[in-house]
């Protein structure tokens, strides 16, 4: 978990989450040059549909969306939260972002949050503690053992090394085979949303809203959940909670943003 103090997510904001972007997606890249001037763009993960940020063959085969962010941050306020799709994104606009892409990044304005620094906690313009996550967290004791475990800089040292000695081959077919799955909506496996919505609100209030409550006298004590990864694009109201399941931006391009505590449609743009 990670408190942002000093952030506010603002009016108007922008929420984006699964669009599961891949080459030559020219509709989502569209969608991002049409984003309005000025406002906070949050990425909730899984932007990329397979992007390792240390790997030369992945970081070349995503490219454009790479420099689409990073126009993006001349004039925009960017956090992206790593997706179980997207990770090791910490040095891409930092070191890499110069090898790569000819247009202007300012890469202060993107602030990037692993899996492991998640939720992130942070108050709203309309008074509310919003916690935010791409949504993969406490989904098992083995996936979360997993998910851990492709940090390990040991990992990605073996990932960078095959890719240079295998001419990025071995990416390139681990990447043919991700890029081949298809991609659905919650609805595909199962039908319970209400049920589903109750758990995901028990769990934040037992790993992270009951500890801050009780802890942050500071943090307002109506709370939103915001969280992608699971496709479906509702919320449900529990007592003084409004949890919020993005949709996937991969199978629907909405302007998503925030109103008390509620996500929604920004001014109907769709």
């Amino acid at each position: 978990m990670t408190l942002l103090h000093d952030s506010m997510i603002k009016e108007n904001a922008i929420f984006i989450a699964d669009s599961h972007f891949k080459v030559a997606d020219n509709a989502f890249l569209d969608f991002l040059a049409n984003i309005p001037d000025n406002c906070q763009i949050f990425f909730m993960g899984d932007i990329f549909h397979f992007l390792l940020g240390e790997v030369d063959s992945s970081i070349c085969e995503n490219a454009d969306l790479i420099n689409m962010i990073s126009h993006l941050s001349c004039n925009h306020e960017i956090f992206f939260l790593e997706g179980n799709h997207d990770f090791y994104l910490k040095k891409l606009w930092s070191h890499r972002i110069k090898k790569y892409s000819e247009k202007i990044c300012n890469e202060k304005n993107i602030k990037i949050f692993p899996y492991y620094t998640q939720p992130i906690v942070m108050n709203s313009y309309d008074n509310h503690t919003c916690i935010l996550a791409h949504g993969d967290l406490w989904i098992s004791n083995f996936y979360n053992l997993y998910r851990r475990l492709l940090y390990n800089p040991f990992v990605m040292s073996f990932f960078r090394i095959l890719d240079k000695v295998s001419f990025g081959r071995v990416y390139e077919r681990v990447s043919a085979r991700i890029n081949a799955r298809n991609i659905y909506g919650f609805s595909f496996f199962r039908q319970d949303f209400e049920d589903f919505m109750k758990d995901r609100i028990d769990t934040y209030k037992h790993f992270i809203l009951n500890p801050i409550a009780s802890s942050n006298a500071d943090l307002r004590h109506r709370f939103c959940i915001i969280e992608g990864h699971f496709h479906l694009g509702m919320n449900m109201s529990v007592d003084n909670i409004v949890y919020n399941s993005l949709n996937s931006c991969y199978l629907d391009k909405l302007y998503l943003t925030l109103r008390h505590g509620r996500i929604e449609v920004l001014n109907g743009k769709e």
